[in-house]
């Protein structure tokens, strides 16, 4: 739904923006085309750092939260080009749906819907909040 595509690309800003390992400045998390029934997103985003093997460590910890983002709100990767797609709650979870759209119905009534972008305000309390390395890493 529509619905939970703004709520998974509010969370990947979020995401995104309180990561400590990305330049602020560069994040851009945007819905960008409509594929073959398939929502196309776009994310991009600097790491500051110069080691490559920092960077990958980087880019998957990204991954793995984009994985799980997607997952919260009932989407699924597909194809070769890991479009999303957006279906019904997995089942067990019947109520993921709704929890979604009263997030962001909240947003809406609060006007703090984080649609184009996140206040100026919002980003620099997100600055640097991000759990990495993840809790539980030998780093």
């Amino acid at each position: 739904s529509a619905e939970q595509i703004r709520f998974i690309l509010a969370e990947l800003r979020r995401t995104f923006l309180a990561h400590p390992e990305l330049l602020q400045d560069t994040v851009s998390i945007r819905f960008e085309n409509i594929v073959e029934g398939n929502a196309l997103l776009r994310l991009d985003a600097g790491v500051e750092t110069t080691d490559f093997q920092e960077f990958l460590a980087v880019a998957e910890d990204l991954n793995l939260r984009i994985v799980e983002v997607v997952q919260e709100a009932g989407g699924r990767f597909t194809g070769p080009e890991q479009q999303v797609q957006l279906g019904e709650a997995a089942p067990g979870d019947p109520d993921r749906v709704a929890n979604i759209e009263a997030t962001l119905r909240e947003w809406r009534e609060q006007d703090r819907l984080p649609f184009p972008d996140y206040s100026e305000q919002d980003i620099a309390e997100l600055r640097g909040t991000l759990d990495y390395p993840p809790k539980g890493s030998p780093g």
